[in-house]
């Protein structure tokens, strides 16, 4: 019920969005992030959400969260898994597990200003994904993880330059 219900929700706003595709560019909401003490930072959205980041010890940190990095990664196996189980439900594919795992590797002196041409970001990052739905052929569930991967807006955010503007407001 519960795959259905969500497989028709899917098919009904990508239905809305064929015949009116100006209704699908929007602002999305805000992650607005305050210092709270040391490196520990409050992360908050327009409806209540809270995420707490902080670092490493080693970094001066107090390793009470995630570190920001880790979010990232975080939201782009949440992502990709959504979209991948969003499709699934409007193809009718009950599937019987659904992981993905996000991986990046970093140099610590891009972030830290030591040397030069260091990216702060990862240099590189990877993804596995372990699906498997009774009667579905391999073939039909390797396209079904491309078509979630080419979908996921997180996945795409990280794979894509996306130009970023911003603003200083010194008080």
């Amino acid at each position: 019920m519960e795959q259905e219900h969500i497989g028709n929700a899917f098919k009904g706003l990508r239905n809305r969005l064929q015949s009116h595709p100006e209704y699908g560019a929007c602002t999305d909401s805000f992650a607005l992030a305050t210092l709270v003490q040391g490196l520990r930072i409050e992360v908050t959205g327009p409806t209540g959400q809270v995420i707490l980041t902080d670092m490493s010890k080693g970094l001066g940190g107090g390793a009470a969260a995630p570190s920001p990095a880790w979010y990232m990664r975080a939201a782009a196996s949440a992502c990709t898994a959504t979209v991948i189980a969003l499709r699934a439900a409007e193809l009718g594919i009950a599937l019987d597990k659904l992981a993905v795992n996000f991986f990046s590797s970093s140099d610590s002196c891009g972030m830290l200003g030591v040397g030069t041409g260091i990216p702060a970001g990862p240099l590189s990052v990877s993804m596995e994904v372990q699906i498997s739905a009774h009667g579905i052929d391999a073939d039909e569930l390797k396209n079904l993880v491309s078509w979630g991967i080419e979908h996921s807006p997180v996945a795409d955010a990280v794979k894509r330059a996306v130009p970023m503007e911003v603003a200083v407001m010194v008080n």
